[in-house]
């Protein structure tokens, strides 16, 4: 497999370089392919991205790599009717959700609707809530942020600076 074999060498550069990979796996096959070519790695934070499937014989690997599995719940949802994400945070695997926006897939703009569908696929409000959280919140420091009452919003800050408040 020459396409294998050219991504393996590319990882494996980068990784020598200290520089976080982060490679695209839709499916079961194409998470393990991934999954093969970060053996061996350790002590760089790379990451799979969309996971829609995994193979449970994967999960502990990928928790073995320490590899960050970055998900959007609605496509993971949409494409499989369910979600890894319960046996993943299971592993001790580090889950994070981003929006991938796109202009057809405009729920995808509503962070509470990946809270939700995450929620109804076996995560805790709690996690679902940190699988969105990227950094620590520090006073004086230039963060997004949104706050909640149930569930709604009550504050945003943009870059620090405050932009709604109930």
């Amino acid at each position: 497999m020459a396409g294998h074999e050219t991504a393996a060498g590319w990882i494996r550069e980068a990784h020598a370089a200290r520089l976080p990979v982060s490679v695209h796996a839709l499916y079961a096959d194409d998470v393990t392919e991934a999954v093969d070519l970060f053996e061996g790695l350790d002590g760089v934070p790379h990451r799979l991205v969309h996971a829609y499937e995994i193979a449970r014989s994967d999960v502990p690997r990928i928790s073995d790599l320490r590899l960050t599995v970055e998900a959007q719940p609605w496509d993971t949802v949409a494409e499989t009717g369910a979600a890894p994400w319960r046996a993943l945070l299971d592993a001790g695997v580090r889950v994070e959700f981003g929006s991938d926006w796109r202009d057809a897939n405009l729920e995808a703009l509503d962070p509470l609707a990946g809270v939700r569908i995450a929620v109804e696929q076996g995560l805790t409000r709690e996690e679902a809530l940190a699988a969105y959280t990227r950094a620590e919140v520090a006073a004086g420091s230039a963060t997004d942020l949104v706050a909640f009452e149930g569930d709604e919003v009550i504050l945003t800050l943009c870059a620090g600076r405050e932009t709604y408040r109930r």
